[in-house]
């Protein structure tokens, strides 16, 4: 999904609109509402736009995603930011 960001739920809380939960998202644990996706539980990989979940993202799609972005920030380390350098 455009502008969110991959998570893994670690833990929830909560019922209804008002549900909440800790998930890793870029190495971090953030609290994140999950009134939008109120049956996600604990190993659920979501997309997670401006502090709130907002869809479920299947295993390997997350997975790849993240792969990506280690990769993109890995070469960002090596202070190659353009393709072909």
């Amino acid at each position: 999904m455009r502008g969110s960001s991959p998570a893994k739920l670690v833990s929830a809380w909560g019922l209804g609109r008002e549900r909440r939960g800790w998930a890793l998202i870029e190495g971090e644990v953030r609290e994140i509402h999950l009134g939008s996706v109120p049956d996600a539980k604990p190993g659920d990989y979501l997309a997670v736009k401006r502090g709130s979940a907002v869809a479920r993202l299947d295993d390997l799609e997350a997975e790849q995603v993240l792969a990506l972005l280690e990769a993109g920030r890995a070469t960002a380390a090596d202070g190659n930011d353009r393709p072909g350098d």
